[in-house]
């Protein structure tokens, strides 16, 4: 899949949970199921797990801080689109 695919999903999926923060906690526990209910995709497992790649790292060891979150989402979308397979080349081994 796509970097910039992946991070349209996870961006959809974070605005699905400041709409609803139980979505949060079905993430935790069907994470598949939750990026489905957020953007209507059914992913492969692979993909799932890319998504989860990036998702994850802003959720870790604490509750979901909102602001944090689309802070580092507009850090990675920044002004320029073209700058952003750059930022998240790094996420995935510079894929």
């Amino acid at each position: 899949m796509r970097v910039d695919c992946i991070l349209q999903i996870a961006v959809q999926l974070m605005e699905s949970v400041a709409k609803d923060p139980d979505c949060l906690k079905q993430f935790g526990v069907d994470p598949a199921e939750t990026i489905k209910g957020a953007t209507g995709l059914e992913l492969s497992d692979e993909e799932v797990a890319d998504v989860v790649k990036v998702v994850e790292p802003l959720l870790e060891g604490k509750e979901l801080d909102m602001g944090a979150v689309m802070e580092t989402v507009g850090d990675f979308l920044g002004d320029n689109p073209s700058d952003l397979l750059g930022k998240l080349g790094g996420l995935f081994g510079g894929k």
